[in-house]
């Protein structure tokens, strides 16, 4: 009885530890907001984001004084001294030049008082830095949504697939029971019979397939979501239910000046140009002060005096070698090559607009086909179905009837995806998302 206990306990512990990883269907919506929020690439570039925060607070810094606390002690073993002798017709009194302990402490300030404008350039580097990231978590943000409905039509088409397998499955079962009872009765051949089994196993074959095709496509989605890494996502809408937002022909060139990746490169030319400027070779006026307390001055070079300084000093570096101007060149050469890759980003996003509108025009089209053709498969199987059972057509002619049908149905659903994927490609190369909230 003990035995019993134990083997049904670590049998219960065993279906536990092998029980696949839940399953939770979502919608489009919820898996964009859901990878918006929670895709990893896009928290690492948000915490940079974060970091950013602080060049601003560097460079606003550079408008307040510097004050600088200093302070030292120095021991002096030997003294300097002065003999005069006896020349003088006079006795002096003892003269010190200094102490054996010699201290100083002060309190310095110093505050650039002009510099050309170089620390208001600073500032708005600081500021284009923080909207380079923005617009860099902006570009990649759009990618994330991008790849997320690419993932989610892809596990939608696995999960239609995988059905419509299934279903032929059972159809494909059931016709062999059919086949099976005529063949024992010698209503159909042996031939038949062989041919139906073909066919189930034919099946049987590609639905194992679909079903492992499904899982890793779930996978994925629930990969590039951010899922936990015990709960896997799948498509809760069909294929059919997937609609994606096109904007008209005429809103394309405005929408590609606002493309995250062109703004990116403009930015860049931006940063350039006052890095360009910075360079340049100015004047700066700068006030500086200190104060403190100080000793080994006469006349008591043990007393500690009170001593305050203070003034302004002019500077101009108006030759480095010329290495300030080959900086400048470096920067007018990288803000043409900005403009050249803007250049390139916006041909290219054309090109690839018109083929995908191409694409999505022959697709429309041929859906109108395969559903006429589907319309007549349908019927046709339905009076295929009819004619085998009153004995009109053989079992193979039935069989074929049903082999074209799955054809059309599984090239319907394609059509379906590749026109998903075609207006997917329309909307990248536009960087048009209004599904990011």
């Amino acid at each position: 009885m003990i035995q019993t206990s134990f083997l049904i306990m670590l049998l219960g512990i065993t279906t536990l530890l092998t029980l696949p990883e839940p399953v939770r269907a979502i919608t489009l919506d919820d898996a964009i907001a859901m990878a918006a929020e929670r895709n990893r690439s896009l928290a690492v570039l948000r915490q940079e984001l974060v970091e950013t925060a602080t060049l601003m607070a560097q460079a606003e810094s550079a408008y307040l004084p510097q004050f600088e606390l200093n302070g030292g002690y120095t021991y002096v073993s030997r003294l300097p001294r002065i003999e005069l002798g006896d020349q003088l017709p006079i006795q002096l009194p003892q003269i010190n030049f200094g102490s054996h302990h010699l201290l100083d402490f002060n309190l310095s300030a110093g505050y650039v008082l002009f510099d050309w404008g170089k620390r208001g350039d600073r500032v708005q580097q600081a500021t284009l830095a923080r909207q380079l990231q923005e617009l860099k978590i902006e570009a990649v943000l759009q990618q994330v949504i991008y790849q997320t409905t690419k993932a989610y039509s892809a596990a939608a088409l696995a999960r239609e697939r995988a059905s419509l397998l299934q279903k032929y499955v059972d159809n494909a079962d059931s016709h062999l029971v059919d086949a099976r009872s005529k063949y024992d009765n010698g209503l159909v051949s042996e031939f038949d019979l062989l041919k139906s089994e073909l066919q189930l196993k034919v099946f049987g074959e590609e639905l194992a397939v679909a079903q492992a095709e499904l899982r890793q496509a779930e996978l994925r989605l629930s990969e590039l979501i951010g899922a936990d890494s015990d709960t896997t996502l799948s498509a809760d809408q069909p294929l059919s239910a997937i609609e994606l937002q096109v904007p008209p022909d005429q809103q394309f060139d405005s929408l590609l000046v606002r493309k995250p990746e062109v703004q990116l490169n403009q930015a860049q030319i931006e940063l350039s140009g006052l890095t360009e400027k910075l360079e340049s070779l100015r004047p700066k006026v700068t006030l500086f002060s200190s104060a403190g307390w100080k000793n080994n001055v006469m006349p008591d070079p043990d007393e500690l005096l009170f001593n305050f300084t203070g003034g302004a000093k002019v500077s101009y570096r108006f030759f480095d070698g010329g290495l300030a101007t080959h900086k400048q060149a470096e920067e007018r050469a990288r803000q043409v090559r900005f403009q050249l890759e803007n250049e390139r980003v916006v041909s290219e996003a054309r090109r690839s607009i018109a083929v995908a509108r191409e694409e999505m025009l022959k697709i429309e089209s041929k859906q109108a086909a395969t559903g006429e053709k589907l319309a007549v498969a349908r019927k046709a199987l339905e009076i295929a179905r009819v004619s085998y059972g009153v004995g009109l057509i053989t079992n193979s002619e039935y069989l074929d009837t049903e082999l074209e049908i799955r054809q059309i149905e599984m090239e319907a659903l394609r059509d379906h995806f590749e026109l998903l994927q075609a207006q997917l490609e329309l909307k990248y190369n536009i960087g048009y998302w209004p599904e990011v909230k």
